[in-house]
C-alpha cells in the first residue's frame, strides 16, 4: 500500500471515528433529559408521599392524645367516685410487683 493510500485510509476512519463520537454525544444529550426528568418526578413523588405520611402521623398523634385524655378522665371519674377501691388496687399492684421484682 502506497503512503497516499494510507494516508487517505486513516483519514477515512478519522471522519468515521468522529461521526461515531458525534452520534455517542447526541443520544448521550438526548438521554440526559429523560434522566432528569425521572429524578425530577422521583423527588415530587418523594415529597407528596412525606407530606400524606406527616398528615397521617399528625393525625394518629391528635387521635392518641384524645384517647389517652378520655382514658385519662376515665380513671379520674372512678377513683372520685371509689377512693378506697382506688387504694386498695393500688396496693395490690404494688404487693405483686414487689414480689416479682424480689423473687429469685
Amino acid at each position: 500500500m502506497s503512503e497516499t493510500q494510507m494516508e487517505t485510509t486513516l483519514k477515512g476512519a478519522a471522519r468515521q471515528g468522529e461521526a461515531a463520537a458525534r452520534r455517542v454525544m447526541d443520544q448521550a444529550g438526548d438521554a440526559m433529559p429523560t434522566f432528569a426528568d425521572a429524578a425530577r418526578a422521583t423527588a415530587d413523588a418523594l415529597r407528596v408521599a412525606g407530606r400524606k405520611a406527616s398528615a397521617v402521623m399528625a393525625d394518629l398523634t391528635e387521635e392518641a392524645r384524645d384517647t389517652g385524655m378520655k382514658t385519662r378522665d376515665q380513671v379520674a371519674t372512678k377513683v372520685r367516685a371509689q377512693p378506697m377501691m382506688a387504694v386498695l388496687v393500688a396496693a395490690a399492684l404494688g404487693l405483686v410487683a414487689g414480689l416479682l421484682l424480689t423473687r429469685e
